[in-house]
């Protein structure tokens, strides 16, 4: 499974896709570094001679390219997610973490990047980035697997966030036993709402259901069962590891 970072430029992406290469052993890739070595020029240049189209549809050759390949950690362009065939591409393969800051934190951290060209041409920087991110942000909140606040914390820090959410989500399958003294499914939802996990709860009949944990920041949900008398706040469940 590969780790795609996704967010706006400033976010900490590069940093972190450099710690988590090296703490995993896997291969990073730059979409943008890709692009930029394929096509021999910087992105103010392709932008300037061919425009943004051009460049939207090189970062979609880009996520093609790199749909057969497995355990790379992808750092992404900040607007590579406004096509949802990029999202569609890169979530068949990985999960998009999407790692995000206040205004603020961007503009102190992006001030002196002159690789990217404006967005806007007529706005000041910081008005550009509140714009920019108005209308991204829905797309990387539909895209995000899991959303990573980077204001306070350090590039290992974030790291060492997704490292665990990744061992959280394959860590447990959990299955549904009404009879044996096991885990409260009660206690489970506790649990798991502490570490602030999306909880989604798969159950093909009465007797046996998988539970999927996933981090979605604060918010979670249950879907896919009806309460019922078979899954009330008792029913007991038994955690096991998978593989």
């Amino acid at each position: 499974m590969n780790i795609v970072l996704i967010g706006y430029r400033g976010t900490g992406k590069s940093t972190v896709a450099r710690i988590l290469g090296q703490r995993l052993g896997r291969k990073v890739i730059s979409t943008d570094e890709e692009i930029v070595k394929e096509a021999g020029q910087s992105i103010p240049q392709i932008i300037e001679q061919f425009g943004w189209d051009h460049f939207r549809r090189l970062e979609t050759q880009m996520c093609q390219t790199l749909a057969g390949q497995k355990n790379l950690i992808i750092d992404t362009g900040g607007g590579l997610i406004l096509k949802e065939e990029n999202v569609t591409i890169l979530k068949a393969g990985g999960k998009l973490f999407w790692l995000t800051a206040d205004v603020s934190t961007i503009a102190s951290r992006i001030s002196g990047d002159t690789q990217r060209p404006s967005l806007s041409g007529t706005k000041t920087f910081v008005e550009e980035i509140e714009e920019i991110l108005e209308i991204r942000r829905p797309h990387y909140q539909a895209a995000a697997d899991v959303i990573i606040p980077t204001d306070q914390e350090t590039p290992e820090s974030i790291a060492n966030q997704i490292v665990g959410n990744l061992e959280l989500i394959s860590q447990f399958v959990v299955h549904h036993s009404r009879y044996r003294e096991n885990v409260p499914f009660s206690f489970i939802v506790k649990l798991m709402l502490e570490r602030s996990l999306m909880i989604v709860l798969i159950m093909p009949a009465v007797s046996e259901g998988t539970l999927i944990l996933i981090n979605k920041g604060t918010s979670w949900k249950m879907s896919g069962v009806s309460p019922g008398p078979s899954n009330g706040p008792n029913t007991c469940w038994t955690v096991m590891p998978i593989g």
